[in-house]
Order: C-alpha cells, then sequence, then structure tokens
C-alpha cells in the first residue's frame, strides 16, 4: 500500500480522523501486518525452495540476486519494469536495492500469478477486522475512552 492508498484505506475503516502521529503509526502496523498475512498466504503455495530462492532475492543477497537476474532475465536492463521501479528510489539508492526489487518482483510475477488476487483478499479481511474492532489496530494513547486498546495481532512465526 502507497501512503494515500493507506490513508484512503483508514478513512474506510473509519479511522481517518486520527491524529497525524497516531495515523502514521497505525498506518506502519496496518502495512505490516498485511505484508505478513500476504507473504504467508502466498508461501502457502510455494515449496521450501521457491520460498528459499525469493526470500534471498527479497533479502538482497548480492550473489543470489545478480545470478537469478542473469539466469531468468538477461534482458533486464530494456524491461521498463527496471525503470519503474528504479524511479521509487532515489538517485543515489544502491544499484543491488533496484535490481533486488527488480528480481523480487519479476519471481513474484512468474511464481505467484494469482498475488493480485490474494493482495486484494487480505485487504478485505484485513479491512472488516478494523472495522470490527478498530481498538485492535489503534494504540490506547489515541482513544482514552479504550483504555488498554493497542495489541499487536498475534503473528504465527
Amino acid at each position: 500500500m502507497t501512503t494515500s492508498t493507506t490513508q484512503s484505506f483508514l478513512s474506510e475503516c473509519g479511522l481517518g480522523h486520527l491524529p497525524p502521529a497516531i495515523r502514521d503509526r497505525v498506518s506502519r502496523g496496518i502495512r505490516d501486518e498485511l505484508a505478513t498475512r500476504v507473504g504467508r498466504a502466498l508461501a502457502r503455495e510455494l515449496n521450501d525452495q521457491q520460498i528459499a530462492q525469493f526470500r534471498q532475492l527479497h533479502d538482497r543477497e548480492r550473489d543470489a540476486v545478480v545470478a537469478w537476474v542473469q539466469e531468468n532475465r538477461p534482458g533486464f536492463a530494456d524491461d521498463p519494469l527496471l525503470d519503474r521501479i528504479a524511479a521509487r528510489f532515489s538517485a543515489d539508492a544502491p544499484r543491488l536495492v533496484v535490481l533486488a526489487e527488480y528480481a523480487a518482483r519479476t519471481w513474484l510475477r512468474e511464481h505467484c500469478p494469482g498475488r493480485r488476487e490474494v493482495v486484494r483478499t487480505e485487504i478485505a479481511a484485513l479491512r472488516d477486522e478494523i472495522m470490527r474492532d478498530p481498538s485492535r489496530f489503534v494504540p490506547s494513547d489515541a482513544s482514552p475512552s479504550r483504555p488498554n486498546a493497542y495489541t499487536t495481532p498475534q503473528r504465527d512465526r
């Protein structure tokens, strides 16, 4: 989720009124939770080798990133996706950061064709949870009428 998308999402969930500092904290928590949920859902469809390979790309392991791109995307320099990804980073961002993001994205496109539907499903589920019980996602200092309201959703590890 981009920042503007997250703000729209918070408004849809009835949390658009939060003070900016609290809204930023809640947004970060929601983005992290969504990433975790999407990752888990996608991982259920992958084997251990695929998970390990993606983790190397995601974690920006230089040798793995370079080898994967050279083997799987030999014409990567001409791929418009690489330009779009590079534009999201500052001009002085390390080349490995941009290349790893490109590798991870193209890997996901290849191995998880249903990823967009997974994201939509997880966003809808998270929205429903927030609307049912916003106190799980809002720090108690943002809502004095709800003492001890903030509890981080439990994650399987």
